[in-house]
């Protein structure tokens, strides 16, 4: 049983680095022109909930279009 449990546990931790980090996920994977500063904002200052929005709506938009 401590096998299951130390599993569990992994996997917990794991899925919460990873819900954490979503706005790094998504940042990289839209190639942000900025995905730099929304990775190091989510990672200093995601714990605090302002600053994980504030960087899941900056991975979220758009660069604007140049004429």
């Amino acid at each position: 049983m401590d096998f299951l449990a130390g599993f569990i546990f992994i996997l917990a931790i794991l899925f919460g680095l990873a819900l954490y980090l979503i706005p790094a996920i998504i940042a990289g994977f839209r190639n942000h022109h900025n995905k730099v500063a929304i990775i190091v904002l989510n990672i200093l200052a995601g714990w605090t909930v302002l600053g994980w929005f504030g960087s899941l709506i900056w991975s979220l938009t758009s660069p604007a279009k140049s004429e």
